[in-house]
């Protein structure tokens, strides 16, 4: 922590470097991350309640950009979830690699794509990481509408309680 927190101070001091960390949770081994939450651009952590201390870190100070990873494959982990955690970003490993066989209807816990003498093969879990983007999309697009209306005046009251409805019910 100390070497990170160092070199991550060296960094500001370099115009134009973008600097981002991938941390699991707030704390690993005994050791606090927070500290250096602050002095990065971009900070990429789990979705769960071992990093609810950084999530909201982020959230108050508005800084660094949050960005989610490794959370499963599923239409929830890649669209909602990540719209209710105002992340800017998800990742997930999702190339399947230690057993080369493969059907598309079964997917281990976060393989989305199977080897190939072809190419790569889709699995379900492939369409629904897409279909949660695409969740994503829509609810940033809602939101950009309710904002545009908002601005000229025009009743958005029963957007909203959708929204914050929506808001309500994702884990």
């Amino acid at each position: 922590l100390r070497d990170t927190v160092r070199y991550l101070k060296l960094c500001r001091g370099v115009p134009g470097v973008v600097t981002t960390i991938t941390v699991m949770a707030d704390v690993n081994h005994g050791t606090d991350y927070l500290p250096m939450v602050p002095l990065m651009d971009v900070i990429q952590t789990h979705p769960t309640a071992r990093s609810t201390r950084i999530i909201d870190l982020v959230h108050r100070e508005g800084r660094p950009e949050l960005q989610l990873f490794n959370a499963g494959t599923d239409r929830l982990s890649f669209g909602f979830a990540v719209w209710k955690l105002k992340a800017l970003g998800r990742w997930q490993w999702h190339y399947e690699w230690h057993d080369t066989s493969y059907h598309r209807f079964r997917c281990y816990h976060w393989a989305a794509v199977y080897p190939s003498p072809e190419g790569p093969v889709c699995t379900v879990a492939y369409e629904e990481v897409s279909e949660g983007i695409t969740d994503y999309r829509y609810l940033e697009m809602l939101e950009g509408l309710i904002e545009q209306a908002d601005r000229k005046g025009v009743e958005t009251a029963v957007a909203k309680a959708l929204v914050n409805e929506m808001e309500s019910e994702v884990p």
